[in-house]
């Protein structure tokens, strides 16, 4: 039996129509997965720049997040409080049962800033790439120079935090040489102790420098 032309017309015309039909349907749902996608991903980087702010804020005031609180731990108040008290004295003037008293307390109290200033650089560095990872992924379906913008500017705050860190660690270790150095019968005038303390004072002025350039990075960081 013989088909018109007609009708073979017809039927491609038909097929043509399907196809087109089912391109916009996937198309369609395409479209929608991305959107998704991208919502999904502006969530995360927004929770991830919120977990930063909490973060960088912390460590600014010397203070700390879990889960570094639950790691590290500060010798006793009173012992903290009489620490601080001799540790000042060492400058000026610090009686031999001071002196005693203060190298016991600098093994229970004296890491404790620094060490927790390092483990909180540390998880800053790991949310931030944990952001730089969440945009990269944003990055794959809409261009953002905002996005781009703000990941770098984390990184360079993490970066200096880090350099901040590095500093109370150097702190520490001038703390104990200063006490090793009175302990061997040198005082606060000796050319030794002073050398160190001015190292100690040239330390503690970059650490300022590097805080003043941590907090105009914050200030200028943009929106995602």
């Amino acid at each position: 039996m013989k088909v018109s032309l007609q009708k073979i017309i017809f039927g491609l015309v038909l097929v043509v129509l399907i196809g087109i039909a089912l391109y916009g349907a996937v198309l369609k749902i395409v479209d929608n997965k991305t959107e998704l996608l991208q919502a999904e991903l502006q969530n995360r980087i927004e929770s991830q720049t919120i977990l930063l702010t909490v973060i960088a804020d912390a460590t600014k005031r010397n203070n700390a997040v879990e889960p570094v609180s639950l790691v590290v731990k500060d010798c006793p108040t009173d012992k903290r409080k009489m620490f601080d008290t001799l540790l000042d004295k060492l400058s000026t003037t610090i009686s031999g049962t001071e002196l005693t008293e203060l190298s016991e307390l600098f093994y229970q109290c004296g890491n404790f800033y620094a060490l927790q200033r390092s483990l909180m650089t540390l998880v800053l560095n790991r949310e931030v790439e944990a952001l730089n990872d969440a945009v990269n992924l944003s990055l794959l379906t809409s261009a953002s120079t905002t996005a781009e913008l703000t990941v770098k500017t984390w990184q360079d705050i993490a970066s200096s935090e880090k350099k901040i860190s590095s500093f109370f660690d150097q702190l520490v270790m001038l703390q104990g040489s200063i006490i090793t150095a009175l302990q061997s019968g040198k005082n606060s005038s000796s050319p030794e102790v002073t050398a160190v303390l001015v190292e100690v004072a040239q330390v503690r002025g970059q650490m300022v420098v590097l805080s003043k350039q941590v907090d105009d990075l914050r200030s200028a960081l943009p929106g995602i």
